[in-house]
């Protein structure tokens, strides 16, 4: 078992998963940070009982997600026989956080100037 092996499915994972809490992020949100009151909610938005006079903040959720899902990808890649893996292309490390980057400008392109 080469621990090594494990990183890059942690990066595709942790990656793919990150966006899409972020992208989706009313359903994907573990919890939610309110830094004005400093609560933290579980759950999406809402926290009215908490007297809340700001947007929560969810990007610790994002985080959260995309560790839980990298740690579990790194756990299937290192459970998956040497053999069987050689037949998975490894190019898919580079491929799939340049879709990512390109996914993420288009959703922040207003970030940019455009609509």
């Amino acid at each position: 078992m080469n621990v090594s092996r494990a990183f890059p499915a942690f990066s595709v994972g942790f990656g793919c998963a990150y966006l899409a809490s972020m992208f989706y992020h009313p359903m994907f949100t573990l919890f939610t940070y309110l830094p004005r009151t400093g609560g933290w909610l579980l759950g999406g938005p809402g926290g009215q009982e908490l007297g809340r006079s700001a947007p929560g903040m969810y990007w610790y959720s994002w985080l959260t997600t995309g560790l839980i899902a990298g740690i579990v990808c790194g756990g299937v890649a290192l459970a998956i026989p040497e053999d069987m893996r050689k037949k998975v292309w490894s190019g898919w490390v580079w491929v799939v956080p340049v879709a990512l980057t390109l996914v993420l400008t288009y959703i922040e392109r207003t970030w940019f100037g455009y609509k």
